[in-house]
């Protein structure tokens, strides 16, 4: 009887202990707060602008970003992107009469001077050299400049700069040699990607050796150098017709950012410039979450014959470009990461504890009542020997 009693108030307990946890209200989740919306973007005088992050290609800001534009030698960003992709750095290339044939801003160099294409890159990035723009299209070109050209649109399309169209390497006005700010962020991701390229425009000051022992320094156009703490680079540009043109870009706390104005005739093109890196870089945890655009490249279509038939679907492509199909379980996890317990749990474990003593009363009556039919003990037994005895008397 004792036994019984204690298992009772064992099961009681069990089963007080499982309501006190069902019915304890969770802790609240402490949720951080989102960044407010900042103000909009300071305003410039260029007319067309945009604002992006170098590593992600979100667009934070832009003004007429998709309008097209003459760029200027802001197409040297292009120009070196797609000489960076068909040359090797040392490979030596020697300067012929044809090379400085043109008008603009020059470098200097005199035909039958050797360099090579770091160094005629340092020329184009640092220094916008119009001259060493025509060497180094000629030589990537194989000879021909205007492939070289070809090039450059074909890389272009590649890249989804859908508004560019351009004429020469050099970026000297021309009716039909366009693009956007947009198109321009595009090159200058893609073109910052690559280290020879950061590097370059990241120099304030080199030199070139011409064949008569004179050094040339070289000494880069972009302000923003010596103006903004943070600068990295990357190219400037003017044509009366194109205006003032700057792409631009900055690291602060890890974060790399970059604009492109187009246009800019205002009193201080580089002060618009600072105001809008430093716009991006002090509401980055707002403006990171809520994008208005990207100036990431579109994903190729692979080829048809690795279409994948898993999905049963036409429109999904299995290929290098394309994200793997996983299929997703159902998370275990709140929207703020802490375990979601299920409640039917909870509602089944007290009903679970009384059913399991239940079974544990009714073995342990099995395993008495057993023990005392082999004693002779049994009730049924006892009660009919009672019984026998008392008919015969």
């Amino acid at each position: 009887m004792r036994a019984a009693l204690a298992n009772t108030r064992a099961g009681m307990a069990a089963i007080l202990l499982c309501l006190a946890v069902t019915s304890t209200p969770a802790r609240a989740q402490t949720t951080p707060l989102a960044p407010a919306a900042p103000p909009p973007a300071p305003a410039t005088g260029a007319a067309s602008s945009i604002l992006f992050d170098l590593d992600t290609g979100s667009v934070f800001a832009m003004k007429s970003a998709e309008a097209t534009r003459p760029p200027a030698s802001l197409t040297k960003i292009l120009t070196g992107l797609v000489v960076l992709q068909q040359l090797p750095v040392d490979e030596l290339v020697t300067i012929v009469d044809a090379d400085v044939q043109t008008y603009g801003t020059r470098v200097g160099v005199v035909p039958g001077e050797t360099f090579s294409v770091e160094q005629l890159l340092e020329g184009l990035l640092m220094a916008s050299g119009n001259d060493v723009a025509l060497a180094l299209a000629r030589a990537a070109g194989q000879g021909d400049a205007s492939r070289f050209v070809q090039m450059m649109n074909d890389e272009a399309a590649r890249l989804g700069a859908t508004a560019t169209r351009v004429t020469n390497a050099s970026g000297l006005d021309h009716p039909s040699h366009r693009t956007s700010a947009r198109d321009l962020a595009i090159f200058t991701r893609q073109a910052m990607a690559n280290p020879v390229f950061a590097r370059i425009v990241a120099t304030k000051r080199s030199s070139i050796t011409h064949k008569n022992g004179k050094v040339q320094e070289i000494a880069n156009h972009n302000k923003l150098l010596t103006r903004y703490p943070q600068a990295t680079g990357i190219k400037t540009g003017w044509t009366e017709t194109a205006g003032h043109c700057l792409a631009a870009s900055a690291t602060r706390d890890g974060r790399r950012l970059a604009i492109v104005v187009l246009g800019d005739n205002s009193a201080d093109m580089y002060r618009d410039s600072e105001n809008l890196l430093s716009y991006g870089f002090a509401n980055y945890a707002y403006l990171s979450t809520h994008p208005v655009g990207s100036v990431n490249p579109p994903k190729r279509s692979p080829p048809a014959a690795t279409r994948s038939t898993q999905s049963g679907g036409g429109d999904e492509v299995a290929g290098e470009d394309a994200e793997p199909r996983v299929a997703k379980r159902p998370s275990a996890t709140s929207h703020g990461g802490s375990p979601v317990s299920p409640w039917w749990l909870f509602a089944a474990l007290p009903v679970a504890v009384i059913l399991r003593r239940r079974q544990v009363v009714r073995r342990r009556a099995r395993r008495r009542d057993a023990r005392r039919a082999a004693a002779g003990l049994d009730p049924v037994r006892q009660l009919a020997r009672m019984t026998r005895g008392t008919q015969l008397k």
